[in-house]
């Protein structure tokens, strides 16, 4: 059907052995798996939405805990450049009103 068609496609395969498959039936098909570095990744999943990407095809649980995993790293490197003065974000402001709450309330 992918091949057949010119709109966009997001393929979810449940097995390894399955998008092995797809990738040999549909060559132009993206393929996003646990192995792969962040960056493509991220830059797969934004390349299909900015529709870049035709065909993207990937693990509906591997993707979620993935990028719950991103989520989470960039919120400790935007609390530790808030720590070293170099960036401000909805975290670090979290953070920030935390302690002003508190040294409010010592007063």
């Amino acid at each position: 059907m992918a091949n057949g068609s010119d709109e966009q496609w997001l393929i979810w395969c449940d097995r390894n052995a399955e998008s092995a498959e797809l990738k040999a039936l549909i060559p132009d098909a993206v393929e996003v798996k646990g192995a792969d570095s962040n960056q493509h990744k991220e830059q797969s999943m934004l390349g299909f939405q900015a529709r870049n990407i035709r065909v993207l095809r990937t693990k509906l649980i591997r993707t979620e805990q993935e990028m719950a995993e991103r989520r989470q790293q960039m919120q400790a490197e935007a609390v530790a450049a808030q720590a070293a003065g170099k960036a401000i974000d909805v975290v670090g402001n979290v953070a920030e009103q935390q302690a002003t709450q508190q040294q409010q309330q010592g007063e």
